[in-house]
């Protein structure tokens, strides 16, 4: 399988200068810093600059939805877990809601970041160090980070923490396109390692052995 090389792909806007911009990974700069070419360029509980506005309580009704579309648990491992939680906006949401929601973050700065009612949930970790088992793991935006043979063991340590379901979205290479277009000045992340067409994502999961259902999560394959 292919990877795409972001900055020689066709895009309508230039993007060679920013894929030679600076980074120093997923630092305050890639975060929080407002002039910033890559990133967030302030990342907070309403939303960014580059995103948009978010709804972290919406997006914590998706997981909770996911969770209760489960059969009846034995009760061992935790419910939730988000990787990528970057500041733990949705983990402190979803514990507010009742649920054993926890986090990781492969950034430092977004984790020490996070607000100190969170802290005790969330922790600096890759994607690969799942630390319990887990019912649902919410992975959105994330192995945008990580190559072609990174998901798919990605997909297959989920499997094998036990995790039931996936609440899992990640940017298309059609979206990307639309969404760098629509903006005067996109935020291109030279961090990403690929963008992958809507086919080959589901691809990729269903390989993992994981299947959509009706309601959008990714469900285990038995």
């Amino acid at each position: 399988m292919d990877e795409i090389n972001l900055v020689d792909h066709p895009f309508k806007r230039e993007m060679a200068a920013r894929a030679g911009t600076a980074t120093h990974g997923f630092d305050r700069a890639y975060f929080d810093d407002p002039e910033s070419l890559t990133g967030f360029r302030g990342y907070g509980e309403d939303g960014n600059s580059a995103e948009g506005k978010r709804d972290f309580r919406a997006e914590a009704l998706e997981v909770v939805a996911a969770l209760r579309a489960l059969p009846p648990g034995d009760g061992t491992g935790r419910e939730v877990l988000d990787i990528g939680c970057a500041k733990g906006f949705l983990v402190r949401h979803l514990r507010e809601l009742g649920v054993d929601a926890w986090g990781s973050d492969v950034s430092a700065y977004a984790i020490e970041s996070a607000p100190d009612s969170v802290k005790p949930y969330v922790r600096v970790a890759p994607i690969h160090a799942i630390d319990a088992r887990y019912r649902v793991i919410h992975v959105c935006g994330v192995m945008i980070y990580l190559t072609v043979s990174e998901i798919r063991e990605a997909l297959r340590r989920f499997a094998n923490a036990g995790a039931e379901a996936l609440v899992s979205y990640e940017p298309t290479l059609e979206k990307l396109e639309a969404w760098w277009d629509a903006r005067d000045e996109g935020a291109f992340d030279p961090l990403r390692k690929q963008e992958l067409p809507a086919e080959t994502w589901q691809a990729l999961f269903v390989d993992g052995g994981w299947h959509p259902d009706s309601r959008g999560f990714w469900m285990r394959r038995s």
